[in-house]
């Protein structure tokens, strides 16, 4: 009988992962949780995480004791980070990284020189490929392009699926009322690789308090202590 697997490989660098730290500080130490579940569901299901958004949802949150709700949200998150991607159904995206086997370290089969070699596949072709994202009209695009710029000098650069989620993260930030070049611009500034808002959600800076000075009051005369302490002696004359 074949031992059950009860472990999988996690990199190393996942506690100094500066995204992973901004998701913890969006959604707490759930966040870290919920990644971890995630790579748990794809390890037994060859990097894939099987069913619909809504039903993983439910099953992660159950897992890692978190409302749904919040569970959809940090899902979200990490779509648009591009650590799951979506291609006939929800994988992780460097399962294969992770899970290296004897086959990939396998030297390719020479073929007989009398067999036929197999037609290859036509390749992509990249210029259409690239044609297929249009960039909207609100958002700068020298924003965009420093902020593409800065995802290939930090060696992730964006896929086509993975620019289509940091626009739909962008266009709802930009209903909550912050601006697209500003948001690309703040990423940038703090090295993210994903798209967040501004911290402070954005608002005007509060107007510095206003310091008064408080004066030491006068020191007070031997006739003003006397009448202080007859005052006092007749209160508690009353008093008692």
């Amino acid at each position: 009988m074949p031992r059950i697997k009860r472990w999988f490989p996690v990199s190393h660098d996942i506690n100094r992962d500066p995204e992973m730290w901004d998701l913890c500080a969006k959604f707490g130490e759930k966040a870290l949780r919920c990644w971890l579940e995630i790579l748990s569901i794809a390890d037994r299901n060859e990097g894939e995480i099987p069913g619909q958004i809504d039903s993983i949802s439910t099953s992660v949150s159950w897992a890692i004791r978190c409302n749904t709700t919040k569970t959809r949200q940090i899902l979200n998150e990490i779509m648009t980070l591009g650590w799951i991607k979506v291609d006939g159904g929800m994988k992780v995206s460097n399962y294969k990284k992770y899970h290296v086997t004897r086959d990939d370290y396998r030297l390719p089969k020479a073929s007989h020189p009398s067999e036929p070699s197999e037609p290859s596949e036509p390749k992509e072709d990249k210029e259409a490929h690239k044609a297929l994202f249009i960039l909207p009209e609100w958002i700068p695009e020298k924003s965009w392009k420093d902020f593409e710029e800065h995802r290939r000098k930090i060696r992730c650069p964006l896929s086509t699926r993975a620019k289509e989620l940091a626009l739909k993260q962008l266009e709802l930030l930009r209903r909550e009322g912050h601006e697209p070049g500003m948001v690309l611009d703040n990423c940038i500034a703090h090295g993210w690789r994903g798209i967040f808002a501004p911290k402070g959600n954005g608002a005007a800076p509060k107007p510095p308090m206003r310091r008064v000075k408080l004066e030491r009051p006068p020191d007070l005369t031997d006739e003003q202590i006397e009448k202080n302490k007859q005052h006092v002696k007749e209160l508690l004359k009353m008093i008692g």
